[in-house]
């Protein structure tokens, strides 16, 4: 009994001194550009800024445009955010390319939501591009995100459920 209690003893010690700094796993975690980090930002700057702003929603070219305030930049921006290539998961996944100022990641696994992303830099980063896309027998659709900081945003949906007409959304928000 002694001796299984000294070998567990061991084996514990031997298996925490593995592991590796914290600060090293957190370098690890963000590989690629860090979207979510950048929209966390955003929000916070925006939500203090508190602008106003001018969106535009329309379906199937039906548009409504409106002068507001947004109350919450967080959750506007989440559909940004939820798009980062950093997740675990997807660890290996993305290629990167460069071409001049442009970094773009791009996958082509068909269990990766996110298919690309096209960072814009300059002094700071200028446009970010987001491609998502879904597909299955009866579903299809397909969103392109946009966002230039203090210009605009801009979400395109283009939805396809068989035997019925596609649908197209947007929504256009001007700083």
């Amino acid at each position: 009994m002694n001796r299984n209690i000294y070998f567990l003893i061991i084996f514990t010690f031997l298996l925490s001194a593995c592991g590796t700094k914290p600060s090293e796993n957190i370098q690890n975690e963000i590989s690629q550009f860090d979207l979510k980090g950048f929209f966390d930002k955003e929000a916070s700057r925006l939500q203090a800024k508190n602008p106003t702003v001018t969106k535009t929603v329309s379906i199937n070219g039906e548009a409504e445009t409106k002068n507001l305030t947004i109350e919450e930049w967080k959750k506007e921006l989440e559909i940004f955010s939820s798009a980062d290539i950093n997740k675990a998961d997807w660890k290996g996944e993305f290629k990167k390319s460069v071409e001049g100022n442009k970094e773009i990641y791009t996958t082509n696994n068909p269990k990766i939501l996110v298919k690309k992303l096209v960072i814009i830099n300059g002094e700071k980063t200028k446009e970010i591009e987001v491609v998502i896309s879904k597909q299955n027998l009866v579903y299809a659709s397909s969103d392109t995100l946009k966002y230039i900081p203090d210009s605009l945003y801009e979400i395109k949906k283009v939805q396809k459920i068989k035997l019925l007409d596609p649908r197209k959304y947007l929504i256009r928000v001007e700083f």
